[in-house]
């Protein structure tokens, strides 16, 4: 049996593992992130200690088709007009962590069940007035009767607002469903089992799908299966809604490694598969996404008496008859927000009552936002700034999304140079940014990752941000200076990073002392693959790429072509050592074309899963090379560390004479920008305590040492877990939360890495490009090398 790895939910990188914190000794409940190729993960709620499958190369899409949702929009709801619509913040109640239903009731209330921080306890909330909720009862009494590692797996509100939930052991057995209300539950009839989604559309049944794909309608009074809705083998299920007495599906498929999405349409009472007419087809093939598109996020679908709803590729429409015209737009809103996704789409029975449920695809401490879209014009602004990023940056996004919702009379646009699927190269997005600095239309911020800060600052495109970084580092609070004055000199500082990486190697004490450089590593690995069969190495391009770019482009940025000679040898031999990568990954999956389609960016985390598949025998050993990007990278290295057979340990990677960090979404503001503090208090907004202590898995570490601290400490433990093929549970590592010393020691390693790293994007991608030919043997090394030097120093003569 090959084992596999399971994880909390989380977006598989090409033989990566990732985990989350817990706050306890039974796992949180964490919704399952926005699908992001190659792989997601299927929206379910794990069992308490058992963590979510990450499904290998499969989009856990919800495509659904026009629905009209009985009881959520109202019988006598209004149809829309194709007016347009604005974006409204709805605060949420504070510590949801996870939601498992929103929904207006048949009295047009609007009400949540959620789960909070403090417990696995889910509570029935209703929006009493604006901003305000009202928790009206929760399960907590259930829980109390029933054994004690039972969870509560999937539950939906009923239009009259009982909370109907399944339940199951840690092991998966003594499952049950029950009807809870304020004071009272009552058990019903529900097939027990894995249930995964759970809706109601009516006062008698209930839809339901479980983990092993079926997908079935039945009442839950008297547990009867009314019909079952047959969807292809391996397909996971997405969303699904009830219009017209039919039940419209979507479901994703990635056997192949390409993911694709397929429709599905059954009679509501009889379960029996019907056709879209030519009509549909063509109103759908307007709202979705093509087949090869890069955007991740799913549609969601809504309807009422009067019209259909969707919620996709950054945009709300209206269905009407073969029509579908869009009522608001990803300008200045979030639908076009990359750090989010569209988790839920509700209408109500007012005009106005639309609204989006979004999820953080970053694992933020609280992941939810809603958003109301009513009709009209958005208020007016008295301010407004542009953001521009070179590539798209989640971050960014994000922090322009709440900073948004707290400055509601300042516009902000964030512009991305290259948008997914554009085919834009970096040298185009960069003359067109360009040209509008020469003509003075330059955006207010500029993301400067991948952009050449010297030549900005020294051309005088930017503004001084000492101001800035004063008040940052006398603001009461401890950084990690290194990074935060990366840019800083005596004179100004143009740029200021706001998130960091560090690459990393967690391997035994004698790699990590043969690490001092990249041959002398790669020699260590080759000899132990010769001599021990158990051995391999797992190999973050971005991270070894960082590790080596001071010594492939000195600080005077002469190329080095022996140096890169060396980096191109000992990359492809790592790679190539790493046996599994070729051998777990799916028919049609280009492994090499991925690890290599970008090496500038920051890999992959530290996950420590070497000790999962490797770690079976005493002479057995691994490394592991990959970033500290988040806090878990560290639980990540402490569990590989305490099951490792063999005295394993986790050191900053650097093939120079100094330790290296790479800033991440790092900040400078235009020269002549007119609005210059506004600019300059978003970058003071990444920086302040808020932002810098979201929690967020792989998206960089905070550059504010006391927000690392702070959330290192709050973090509850850390466990992964090895998963046989017929999805039993062959053995799990866990650990409780750092302690104050342990943090203390990760700052320290943290603060060695006093070098910056930070390479020029289009160099980055001329060496990507040569290496990826190389290592495909589509050239040889001295090819590859001297193609890679001619190319840049072109360049960087223009």
């Amino acid at each position: 049996m090959n084992p596999k790895l399971f994880t909390l939910p989380h977006a598989l990188r090409p033989q990566s593992a990732s985990l989350q914190p817990r706050r306890s000794q039974s796992a949180p409940r964490p919704s399952a992130p926005a699908p992001a190729k190659p792989s997601a993960a299927p929206s379910a709620r794990p069992y308490p200690r058992v963590f979510a499958l990450a499904l290998s190369v499969i989009l856990a899409a919800a495509f659904c088709l026009p629905a009209c949702t009985p009881a959520t929009g109202g019988k006598d709801a209004p149809a829309r007009s194709g007016e347009a619509r604005f974006e409204q913040a709805v605060p949420l109640p504070s510590g949801i962590v996870h939601v498992d239903d929103i929904a207006y009731l048949s009295d047009a209330t609007l009400a949540m069940a959620a789960s909070t921080t403090r417990s696995l306890n889910t509570t029935v909330y209703v929006q009493a007035s604006e901003g305000y909720w009202e928790a009206l009862f929760d399960t907590q009494a259930l829980l109390d009767s029933l054994e004690p590692d039972t969870s509560i797996m999937a539950s939906c509100l009923t239009p009259q607002g009982s909370l109907l939930c399944s339940t199951a052991s840690a092991d998966g057995s003594d499952g049950g469903c029950y009807l809870v209300d304020p004071g009272s539950y009552s058990e019903v009839s529900l097939p027990a089992g894995r249930i995964g989604k759970l809706r109601s559309f009516d006062d008698e049944t209930v839809l339901a799908s479980d983990w092993t794909g079926s997908f079935y309608r039945a009442n839950h009074a008297t547990g009867a299966k009314v019909c079952e809705y047959r969807l292809p083998s391996g397909a996971v299920l997405g969303d699904f809604t009830v219009h017209d007495s039919r039940v419209y599906a979507s479901v994703s498929t990635g056997n192949d490694g390409t993911p694709t999405s397929e429709f599905y349409v059954f009679d509501y009472d009889s379960g029996e598969q019907v056709s879209l007419t030519a009509q549909e087809k063509s109103l759908f093939a307007s709202i979705f996404p093509s087949a090869d598109s890069a955007d991740g996020a799913s549609p969601v679908w809504s309807s009422d008496e009067g019209g259909l709803f969707a919620c996709s590729q950054g945009a709300l429409y209206e269905c009407t008859g073969s029509e579908a015209a869009i009522i608001a737009s990803g300008d200045a809103t979030n639908l076009a927000n990359t750090g989010k996704y569209a988790e839920r789409l509700i209408v109500g029975a007012g005009p106005d009552d639309i609204a989006v449920l979004y999820n953080s695809r970053g694992g933020l401490t609280e992941p939810y936002t809603l958003y109301r879209y009513p009709l009209g014009e958005p208020p007016e602004t008295s301010s407004s700034i542009t953001v521009y990023a070179l590539e798209d940056n989640a971050a960014i996004q994000q922090a322009a999304a709440t900073y948004r919702d707290e400055h509601p009379e300042v516009a902000i646009e964030v512009r991305v140079g290259i948008s997914a699927n554009s085919g834009v190269s970096t040298d185009d997005a960069l003359r067109v940014l360009n040209a509008d600095i020469l003509a003075g239309t330059g955006p207010d911020v500029i993301v400067l990752d991948g952009l050449s800060i010297e030549d900005f600052a020294s051309e005088g495109v930017l503004l001084d941000l000492s101001d800035v970084l004063h008040d940052t580092l006398t603001s009461g609070g401890e950084y990690f200076e290194a990074v935060l004055a990366a840019f800083a000199t005596e004179e100004a500082c143009y740029a200021i990073p706001t998130k960091f990486s560090v690459p990393a190697i967690l391997a035994s004490t004698e790699a990590v002392e043969r690490a001092q450089t990249l041959e002398g590593l790669t020699a260590y690995a080759e000899s132990m693959r010769e001599s021990n069969g158990g051995f391999s190495a797992y190999a973050s391009v971005a991270a070894l790429y960082a590790a080596s770019y001071e010594n492939i482009l000195d600080e005077n940025q002469t190329l080095d072509q022996e140096a890169l000679a060396t980096f191109f040898s000992c990359v492809k031999t790592l790679l190539l050592l790493n046996d599994n990568a070729f051998e777990n990954a799916p028919e049609g999956y280009d492994y090499l074309g991925t690890v290599l389609s970008s090496i500038d960016g920051n890999g992959w985390a530290i996950n420590g899963s070497g000790i999962l598949d490797f770690g079976s025998g005493p002479t057995d050993e691994w490394l592991e090379i990959a970033s500290l990007l988040s806090i878990s990278s560290f639980g990540a290295a402490s569990l590989g560390i305490e099951h490792a057979p063999f005295e394993c340990v986790l050191e900053p990677l650097s093939f120079s004479q100094n330790r290296v960090f790479a800033p991440i979404s790092v900040l400078g503001v235009y020269a002549t920008t007119t609005e210059p503090e506004q600019a300059k208090d978003f970058v003071a907004y990444l920086l302040s305590d808020q932002q810098q202590g979201q929690r967020t898995l792989d998206a960089g570490l905070p550059v504010s040492k006391t927000a690392f601290t702070k959330t290192s400490l709050e973090s509850g433990g850390y466990g992964m877990a090895v998963m046989g093929d017929g999805g039993t549970e062959e053995s799990s590592f866990s650990r409780g939360g750092f302690s104050e010393e342990e943090v203390a020691k990760q700052c320290a390693l943290i603060e060695s890495a006093t070098q910056c790293s930070m390479p020029d994007k289009t160099t980055s991608d001329i060496i990507a490009a040569e290496l990826l030919a190389y290592c495909k043997d589509e050239a040889t090394l001295d090819q590859a090398v001297s193609s890679a030097m001619q190319k840049i120093n072109l360049y960087r003569a223009e």
